[in-house]
């Protein structure tokens, strides 16, 4: 709680990289965390670890639904390996960056939290589909 609250004064801040792994994060730390990075709305890249934090499915969809309000993100890379994240989660990260149209990089790690190997593929897929929609063609 008290890095997010450091975070929230940051405003112009543009990169961010929090390596929180093998800590006791859990759902309610990175839903906490989320919310703190809402105020950065200069984020640019993004860079967060939750290996080995347990965070699971409804942290990873509140960090997700947090993401949704930075709208000039391009690049975002989330290692949730280790977690408890399950298909329910990745598809609810999915849905939220969706909505990202600065989008242009993704980097998720999920290794083996998923019980069906397709999820994180189709994830990816629907939302660098929804990318290359709203990118200008050229």
């Amino acid at each position: 709680a008290a890095v997010g609250k450091s975070l929230e004064a940051l405003k112009q801040l543009q990169e961010i990289k929090l390596d929180l792994s093998s800590t006791a994060v859990g759902d309610a730390g990175a839903a906490a965390l989320g919310k703190s990075l809402e105020s950065l709305q200069q984020l640019r890249k993004i860079d967060l670890g939750f290996a080995n934090t347990g965070v699971g499915d409804a942290g990873a969809a509140a960090v997700g639904k947090s993401l949704e309000a930075l709208k000039q993100l391009q690049e975002i890379k989330l290692d949730l390996s280790s977690t408890a994240v399950g298909d329910a989660g990745a598809a609810a990260l999915g849905k939220s960056l969706e909505s990202l149209q600065q989008l242009r990089k993704i980097d998720l790690g999920f290794a083996s939290t998923l019980a069906s190997p397709g999820v994180e593929k189709s994830v990816l897929a629907r939302t660098r589909e929804t990318l290359d929609a709203a990118s200008p063609s050229g």
